[in-house]
């Protein structure tokens, strides 16, 4: 039991931590419209990250209950992906990014952004 609470605690911190669509909105709203509009963005994205992880981690939990033959297929398929990724973002362009004035954040705005993510 210890070992599945480790594992789901090192998901939700690198998922929470690591850059993203969620993270660089946050930082883009705090620096267009202030610190109160980024920390109503960044609670919603973390009561809808709080869902995600929990859902995730209880079907997951589920589904290894009833097959548990796919747990190795699946860190198998996950691994390779995850290599997949990093390939990706290291041979995707590094080109700037032009910056405009956007709306305004909202705990909706953060929230559904974290879903779709």
């Amino acid at each position: 039991m210890n070992s599945i609470i480790l594992a789901m605690a090192t998901f939700a911190f690198v998922g929470a931590v690591t850059p993203g669509p969620v993270n660089i909105l946050a930082t883009s709203t705090a620096v267009n419209s202030g610190m109160r509009s980024a920390m109503s963005h960044v609670l919603g994205a973390s009561i809808a990250y709080a869902f995600v992880v929990f859902s995730s981690g209880m079907a997951l939990h589920l589904l290894m209950e009833f097959i548990p033959t796919m747990a190795f297929s699946m860190k198998l398929m996950g691994s390779a992906y995850i290599l997949y990724l990093a390939y990706k973002i290291f041979t995707s362009p590094s080109e700037g990014i032009r910056l405009e004035k956007s709306a305004k954040g909202s705990g909706l705005t953060g929230a559904v952004t974290q879903l779709i993510n």
